[in-house]
C-alpha cells in the first residue's frame, strides 16, 4: 500500500486541509523533492540518527503541515521502520512555512 511502514497514522499527524489545494499541491511536492536522488543522503542520516542503527534506504510516505512520515529499511533486517519527523513551532499554514519546516528538518539532520 502506499502507507509505507505506518500501519496508521501517528499521533498528532495532520494531513493538508482539504480546503487549502495551495497546501496539499505543496506536501505533495515536497514529497517528491525530498524523494529524489538529492535528498537521499539526508534522508537516511534523519534516520540513522533517530533510530540508532544504519540503514540502507528511506523513503517518505506523507509530508503534511506538521510534519514528514518515512519508511527507513534496516541495513541488517531489511525491516521496514517507521519514522515521524514532526517539525519545530508547529503545524504549517501556507507552502512558504511548508518549505521553509523542512528546509529545517534537513538541516537540523545534517547537524
Amino acid at each position: 500500500g502506499g502507507g509505507g511502514g505506518f500501519a496508521k497514522k501517528p499521533p498528532g499527524w495532520r494531513a493538508p486541509p482539504r480546503d487549502s489545494l495551495e497546501l496539499r499541491t505543496a506536501c505533495l511536492d515536497v514529497k517528491d523533492i525530498l524523494n529524489g536522488k538529492d535528498f537521499d543522503a539526508d534522508l537516511r542520516k534523519v534516520a540513522n540518527r533517530l533510530l540508532r542503527r544504519e540503514i540502507a534506504a528511506a523513503r517518505v510516505d506523507a509530508v503534511g503541515p506538521s510534519g514528514v512520515l518515512l519508511t527507513a529499511i534496516d541495513e541488517a533486517t531489511r525491516d521496514p521502520l517507521p519514522v515521524a519527523l514532526p517539525f519545530d513551532g508547529g503545524p504549517c499554514a501556507d507552502p512558504r512555512e511548508l518549505r521553509r519546516s523542512v528546509v529545517g528538518l534537513v538541516e537540523r539532520a545534517g547537524a
